[in-house]
This record gives C-alpha cells, structure tokens and sequence, in this order.
C-alpha cells in the first residue's frame, strides 16, 4: 500500500513527518511519499516555510527507514510556483488557484473567497470561472512536468456550500472542457490521482476525480493511483477501500504505484491488479 500525497507541519499538515512515517508503517504501507505544498509568494499559508528542513528530515527518514518503509521526498508543485529544486522523487501537479487580472482565486480555501473572487473578477458567471479552472488543470503537465496530477476536479469541493457551483457540472462546455483536458494529461502519459483527501474532511462523498471523469480517462486507456491528500496521519488509508471499489466500477482493473528508484521511464510506475 502506498500513498503519495500527504502533507506534514513543514507546510498545512497536523504532524510531523516523523510521526506520519511512524503511523503509516504500523497501518500497514509499504510506501510513503510526503508532498508538501510548492512555494506561492501570493499565499504564503499553505506552502512549505523551510524547504531546505524540509528535505533533509524526509532523506533522514528516508535512511532510517530502509529496509521497513520505502520514504520518498516529493513536492506538490502548484501551477503558478517557479520551477522546483532538483533531487525530488517525484511531482504531484496542482492547480489551487484561478489567475484573473493579476489576482490568484484560492479554488479550495473557503466558499467565501471562491464566490468573492468570481463576483468580482467574473462577474459571477460560475460558468467562464470553472471553464477556465479546467483550462489550467490541462496544462498542469507541461508546465510542472509533474508525474502525478491532483485531484482532477478539486474545483467541486464546495459544492455543497456553493449548489449553484454543482449546476456547472451538467453544462455541456464544462464537460467538453474536463474532456478536452483529461485527453491532453492522458496523451502526456500523466498518471491521474484518485484523491480522497475531500471526503476525509467531509467535503464530499466520493474522490476527484468524478466518475464519469474515471469513465473516460479509461475509455482513453489513462493510468490512476490512489491517494488521499493526507494533513492527519489517522486518514493515511482514508477512503482507500473506497477509491478502489470506484475505479473497479469505472472499468480499470488496475492502479499504479510509483518506484522512482528505477528511472527507466516504464519501471517508474508499476501495476497493482484489483482484486
């Protein structure tokens, strides 16, 4: 089992990453990945405050645990961050944010800042605003050169705050966009994430990416992995049962987990059959 999206109190995670390794070995993972938040100087709140801590603690575990716990440092490298350091394992691209006029809209910070920021730089059409947020996640691989893309459909997580956010999920522009995106990522051999991380905090009751989103990133013979966004060690494994039960029902009979020791490009990602 592993899980390669989890976030420690070096960036807007609850535990150290000490604690976290500790927690995923005795649950049962035979791999860890620890992804803090990239630098953005707009938001400083949620990104790593010392990258150079930050790498040495996860190689320390990295070490200590060889033999145990695979450890490996990654990044969650958001869309509008500079080109991260060399030495990491592997990138997770994100996009948290819509660009308008100079101004970044946090997508998943608060309903409140998501509808202000489309009342004023949109004029509160919802629709122009969810459109371009799938423009950007399209782009997330050619400008991050990521491995793994993040939780595909972040834009929906306060649906439940926001219902007239919801009602942009039927538009046919909306869907053509997710399509015209996920089709890009997928001729990019992107490896999409099923991210649980929203139903942990009880946001949502299903993962990103959406099931027809699933539905069609197979039908497009696309890769998935299973992760679940982790800012607790207790939800390491939230979910996961879950997530695999959906992308069995989406029509995959597999999921992939990363090797970044083997750095022949079809070794990276190996496959791990559902049952």
């Amino acid at each position: 089992m592993q899980n390669l999206h989890t976030h420690c109190l070096l960036c807007d995670g609850r535990d150290s990453p000490e604690e976290m390794a500790a927690a995923a070995l005795e649950m049962g993972f035979d791999s860890l990945g620890f992804s803090s938040h990239s630098y953005t100087a707009f938001d400083l709140e949620p990104c790593l405050k010392d990258e150079d801590e930050y790498r040495k603690r996860i190689l320390r575990l990295k070490a200590s645990y060889l033999g145990r716990l695979r450890i490996y440092l990654g990044l969650e490298q958001d869309l509008f961050s500079p080109i991260p350091r060399p030495g990491l394992d592997y990138l997770i691209g994100s996009v948290h944010y819509v660009l308008r006029d100079k101004e970044y809209i946090p997508v998943d910070n608060t309903p409140e800042l998501l509808s202000d920021g489309v009342r004023r730089l949109f004029s509160c059409d919802l629709e122009e605003f969810v459109l371009e947020y799938y423009r950007l996640v399209g782009s997330v691989r050619e400008v991050t050169g990521c491995d793994i893309v993040g939780h595909f459909d972040l834009i929906t997580k306060f649906e439940r705050a926001c219902p007239e956010l919801s009602k942009t999920d039927s538009l046919g522009s909306v869907e053509e966009e997710k399509k015209r995106a996920i089709k890009r990522l997928a001729s990019q051999d992107a490896v999409f994430e099923v991210n649980t991380g929203a139903m942990a905090k009880g946001y949502k009751d299903c993962p990103y990416p959406s099931f027809s989103s699933l539905e069609y990133i197979r039908s497009l013979n696309g890769r998935v992995t299973i992760s679940s966004d982790c800012h607790d060690k207790r939800y390491l494994d939230y979910g996961f049962r879950e997530a695999a039960g959906l992308i069995r029902e989406a029509g995959f009979d597999c999921f992939y987990e990363l090797r970044p020791e083997f750095s022949d490009a079809d070794r990276r990602f190996v496959k791990i059959h559902l049952y």
